[in-house]
């Protein structure tokens, strides 16, 4: 365009020079003047009006300066674009240097005769408040593309200068915005973590952009085998190449796989998604070149595999949970369920996901006159309701929800089962009476327990003092029987209370012990006889075995058969009381039958019953049989009793054991235990068992920090040859069984600075073979396991029995 017009202007300075030879020439032949002139000046006006067609036909705005700057020519379109309303007011007016709108850089190409190509704001703001021209643009900003050339004589002087001028506002903000989205996709591109490759099969060259395994180079160009071996996993590569191969066949088809990657920039392998699709095919539709993403799903699949795991973990809960949750909409839809463990309480059609939940839960077909959904929604708070379910009580809660205006869409509902609360809150009612009637009872057993120590103790404390004080040795026998007997009833009555904390903690010691039951039962017998004080009363053994051998709790049997037999004695006036046992059921029926009193019916109920006792002036504290009942059902076994009042009654307990074939063995030792908290032996007697003298006295210290405690041993060994010696505490035994030499240690587990326990280990750290047995008030089995295995040889509960004392020591001494 530019040269078009500096053809144009050309073409004018040629008819200005061929007018002037004309002249000349008229006027070297003396031509007439007149004429002369008058055909330049229409050659001329021909040419000025050629040269306007053409501009004003021009799409771009022209504009012509003479050399000293000054506008001398513009066209319509130049008017247009600047806004200006008077062409001829402008020519020879407007000076380019003055121009206040117009660039540096397009004045000093004006200067120095340069061309000039350039687009920049044209802001008619400036134009406006100047007033440099008159224009009918409002104070807006065009963008002006501009071409400047000078235009020179024949003599190489520039004659004027020409712009040609475009309004390009339009494209120039469609480039800027094209710019921009380029811009906004290469961040997008590079903050998503995406990779885009282009592949071509004619060269088996890789592109790549953002890319770290081309450092980022967005230009380079890698081999097929060095771009997919630089970051693929090995075990990925089979499938990379099975896909790189379809491509260099040129196969038309798009895939998506997922590979593991491991670039310079990244510390670990990438989980990585890579996608391709063909991009640019032959004339005979074969794929030349393919493009695709390389997507890295690393941080996406750690937050999907943890939700993943939080929803298992949350659908456990809800599944296991006591709750049932429904999502139920404004229209009554169920859009949601999860009923957890109530699903078992109610039609797998109730609440089905999608269904009206008054049809698929009640077999309706319009919603429920008490709709707690209604009433929550119409509340716009949580509203209970307890229904029935298939003989079920469901509690329902049901809670609107809002959207963020505010508005209900719909309603969560709660699903509870609280038949077995119901049930629970039935029975706790009930434990809180019988708990109030225990109390009652536990009160009235603290009074009778009271009287029932008092009595015992009355009579030891008292004849003690008498005993002190008589002279009679026939006195003294009898104040020693009565002592001893009531010693017995106390001790029984001890172990009584202490059995019944175990119980009420749930707790009950047991030891399986081989024996030989029908020897046992014999001693058991022998026992329970010297508990006879009626004559009228005569006790019976049915003892219906040479020989049983079984394996079971011994000491647990023994106290269940003696309780029985000591109930039946309190409650039989006269008559007779048989104690017997008989193999049945893979177990032992232990039973005790007597002709007393019998119970009423209306007292039956209570047999079992803690701190009961069906007569108030009976001698005990009524606990043997609910201690029988305790016992037998942690044994594995059952018990019931027979009675008809004013007949008598047979109480029995069958106990699960293992039975076995006769030893051929006499067996030596059968340890019994009846109520009382000691231990009893019955044994073969042993030589020289009651020749306790020895020409050298046996040295045995007593570790025992309690005065009283330690004279009465002195005095149940009095007349025998051993030498006693006293530690007050467990360190003062410790170092005395280092510095001294002795026989046996009499070891109290319970004394200060060191109980005996840690004493006994400490010693036997430098001495495993002195004897040590334990001599405390713990009379559990228990403490009895943990005295032996800190390293005590034997155990002896207290009060002493002398002659259980005696045949220990003989047994560890001779």
């Amino acid at each position: 365009m530019t040269y078009l017009l500096t053809l144009l202007l050309l073409l004018t300075s040629c008819a200005v020079i061929i007018l002037s030879v004309i002249l000349i020439r008229m006027s070297r032949h003396r031509r007439s003047t007149a004429n002369a002139l008058q055909d330049a000046y229409e050659t001329l006006k021909l040419q000025n009006l050629r040269t306007e067609a053409i501009l004003g036909d021009l799409p771009v705005g022209v504009e012509v300066y003479s050399k000293e700057g000054v506008l001398i020519g513009l066209n319509e379109r130049s008017c247009k674009i600047f806004g200006v309303t008077d062409k001829k007011e402008l020519l020879g007016s407007i000076p380019i240097m003055k121009n206040p709108v117009i660039p540096l850089a397009v004045k000093e190409a004006f200067q120095h005769q340069k061309k000039i190509q350039i687009d920049f704001p044209y802001d008619f703001s400036i134009v406006n408040n100047t007033g440099f021209y008159n224009t009918n643009r409002s104070n807006e900003i065009k963008r002006i593309s501009c071409n400047g050339t000078p235009v020179f004589d024949s003599y190489g002087k520039m004659q004027n200068y020409v712009f040609i001028m475009n309004d390009i506002t339009k494209e120039y903000e469609q480039a800027k915005q094209l710019e921009e989205s380029i811009r906004l996709s290469h961040e997008a591109i590079q903050a998503s973590n995406l990779v885009l490759w282009r592949y071509d099969n004619r060269s088996r060259l890789f592109s790549s952009y953002n890319d770290p395994v081309t450092n980022y180079n967005n230009d380079a160009l890698m081999p097929t085998e060095e771009y997919i071996s630089a970051m693929h996993h090995l075990e990925d590569l089979a499938n990379v190449r099975e896909y790189i191969n379809a491509m260099d066949e040129g196969k038309d088809f798009s895939y998506e796989i997922p590979i593991r990657v491991k670039t310079a920039y990244d510390p670990d392998w990438q989980d990585c998604i890579i996608s391709g699709t063909p991009f640019l095919k032959d004339e005979n539709g074969k794929v030349l070149v393919y493009t695709g993403f390389r997507r890295n799903i690393s941080s996406w699949k750690k937050l999907n595999d943890a939700l993943l795991k939080a929803n298992q973990q949350n659908e456990l809960i809800l599944n296991n949970s006591n709750s049932g949750l429904v999502y139920i909409s404004t229209d009554h839809i169920v859009q949601w369920t999860n009923l957890g463990t109530c699903s078992t309480s109610i039609s797998n059609e109730a609440y089905k996901k999608g269904t009206f939940c008054y049809q698929s839960t009640y077999g309706r077909n319009t919603p429920c006159e008490d709709c707690v959904m209604q009433k929550a929604m119409l509340s716009r708070q949580t509203e209970r309701h307890v229904l029935n379910l298939n003989n079920r009580l469901i509690e329902s809660y049901a809670t609107p929800i809002f959207n963020s205006h505010d508005k209900v869409e719909g309603v969560v509902l709660r699903l509870n089962d609280v038949s077995e609360r119901e049930r629970l809150i039935s029975e706790l009612s009930e434990a809180k009476e019988r708990a109030e009637q225990s109390d009652k009872l536990k009160s009235a057993f603290l009074a009778n327990i009271s009287h029932e120590i008092r009595t015992p103790l009355n009579a030891i404390v008292g004849f003690s003092s008498l005993l002190m004080n008589t002279e009679s040795q026939e006195e003294k026998m009898e104040f020693n029987r009565i002592i001893t007997t009531n010693t017995d009833l106390l001790l029984r009555l001890i172990n009584d209370i202490l059995d019944l904390s175990k119980i009420e903690a749930g707790f009950v010691d047991r030891k399986i012990d081989k024996l030989d039951l029908a020897i046992y039962f014999n001693e058991l017998y022998h026992s329970a006889q010297q508990r006879m004080t009626n004559p009228d009363v005569k006790l019976i053994c049915e003892n219906p075995y040479e020989h049983c051998i079984v394996q079971l709790d011994s000491k647990r049997m023994a106290q269940v058969v003696l309780n029985y037999t000591t109930n039946a004695i309190k409650y039989t006036p006269k008559g007779t009381i048989r104690m017997g046992y008989e193999r049945c059921d893979g177990g032992l029926r232990f039973y005790v039958s007597d002709t007393g009193i019998g119970i009423s019916e209306e007292n039956k109920p209570r047999v079992y019953h803690r701190f009961e006792k069906l007569d108030e002036f009976a001698q005990g504290t009524g606990l043997g049989l609910s201690i029988c009942k305790a016992i037998t059902e942690a044994c594995g076994g059952r018990l019931g009793f027979e009675t008809k009042e004013g007949v008598g009654s047979t109480f029995w307990s069958w106990i699960p054991c293992e039975f076995c074939e006769p030893d051929t063995k006499e067996t030596d030792i059968i340890e019994v235990s009846d109520s009382d908290s000691s231990s009893r032996a019955i044994q073969k007697p042993s030589a020289g068992f009651n020749d306790l003298t020895d020409p050298q006295p046996k040295k045995i210290l007593v570790a025992e920090d309690i005065d009283s405690n330690y004279r009465l041993i002195t005095a149940l060994l009095k007349h025998t040859n051993y030498s006693l010696h006293r530690a007050m505490d467990g360190i003062e035994a410790v170092e005395k069984a280092k510095a001294e030499q002795f026989d046996l240690i009499l070891m109290d587990m319970k004394m200060p600075h060191l109980d005996g326990l840690e004493a006994t280990r400490r010693i036997r750290r430098t001495n495993e073979s002195l004897p040590i047995i334990a001599l405390t008030a713990h009379a559990f089995n228990s403490d009895k396991e943990a005295a032996l295995e800190a390293g005590c040889n034997a155990y002896i509960v207290k009060p002493v029995n002398k002659e259980l004392l005696l045949k220990t020591l003989h047994e560890y001494l001779d």
